[in-house]
């Protein structure tokens, strides 16, 4: 999968009637990408100096984790999303965000 900083994705929210669920959207802000390796210097000791013609004596473990901030909910509701929600890309907001509208109680 690839993601990119700005993009618009979605995940399942709690909503106010127990029959269905509310949707949050978000953009992608930052993307970070982290190792195993201790240090940068342990990466370049694992690829025999800094050369770009050898394999890596070390294969690394690594991910990268992007970060968003909520632009709106279907019903309003801006709570942390609950824990293991699957995130998606919005192929279509069926309540697109109003980024500077939002109604406080």
């Amino acid at each position: 999968m690839i993601v990119n900083p700005f993009d618009i994705v979605e995940t399942d929210q709690v909503s106010a009637t127990r029959d269905r669920r509310s949707q949050t959207y978000g953009i992608v802000i930052t993307l970070e990408h982290s190792t195993d390796a201790a240090s940068h210097l342990s990466n370049f000791i694992a690829n025999d100096f800094g050369s770009v013609d050898v394999e890596a004596n070390t294969p690394r473990q690594g991910t990268t984790v992007a970060r968003a901030v909520v632009l709106s909910n279907s019903e309003d509701i801006y709570m942390p999303a609950p824990n293991d929600s699957p995130v998606r890309f919005a192929d279509r907001c069926r309540d697109p965000p109003r980024v500077g509208h939002r109604q406080h109680p």
